[in-house]
């Protein structure tokens, strides 16, 4: 398996500021530290509910009146830390806005994958007439309630060609404090070594195995 393009990232659902998020220079300078950090911006026009879009560095983030998204460009546990300090330092310095949510999100895919599909397939596929109904796309989430409290989303989805699995670990979070503890304590090696014990138990993939094919 491989990382799947765009699904790494990092999410914050709440009640956002958009106006904050305008700026270039507060971007750079207190967001980052980095005054004259080169910050690309892009406005929606004509539909208020279209996310602000920032381009830094390899980062991709969506602001909503409703949620953050952070794009990581690098599919790796230090793209995922790009992500999750953006968020923690925005956080950081806009204390009072109220959340109520916090999400990590990983995607693996495998172009040849059959034995994933087989674990996910449904008995009713033998019944249906395939010269008149021809599958597209199968997909299944499961939600698992974790130990500390979150909980992992599991989606499986696949067609003739293609699996992926994407992974979201969901937590509620309706304290500030709650959030920046979270997203202090834990970096992109957690969670990606988190997944990538959950690939080696239940699908017999290891993190080597994706290393070598990302390569």
């Amino acid at each position: 398996m491989k990382p799947e393009p765009s699904t790494f990232s990092v999410v914050v659902v709440g009640s956002w500021n958009q106006s904050i998020f305008t700026s270039p220079d507060w971007i750079a300078d207190k967001v980052f530290g980095e005054p004259g950090k080169q910050i690309e911006m892009m406005f929606p026009v004509g539909d208020p509910s279209l996310p602000i879009k920032v381009k830094v560095d390899s980062l991709d983030i969506h602001v909503q009146s409703s949620r953050i998204e952070a794009y990581a460009g690098e599919y790796s546990p230090d793209g995922l830390n790009q992500a999750i300090l953006f968020v923690k330092n925005s956080l950081d310095l806009l204390e009072h806005t109220p959340i109520r949510a916090l999400g990590f999100n990983l995607g693996f895919s495998d172009e040849g994958d059959t034995e994933i599909r087989n674990l996910y397939s449904f008995e009713d596929n033998g019944r249906i007439d395939s010269d008149t109904f021809h599958l597209k796309h199968t997909s299944i989430t499961r939600s698992y309630g974790l130990t500390d409290g979150g909980s992992l989303n599991l989606t499986v989805g696949y067609d003739p060609d293609k699996t992926i699995l994407k992974f979201n670990y969901h937590f509620e979070a309706t304290e500030t404090a709650v959030a920046l503890s979270l997203l202090g304590d834990r970096d992109g090696a957690y969670w990606y070594d988190r997944t990538e014990e959950f690939l080696r138990a239940v699908f017999n993939k290891s993190i080597d195995d994706i290393e070598e094919e990302a390569s």
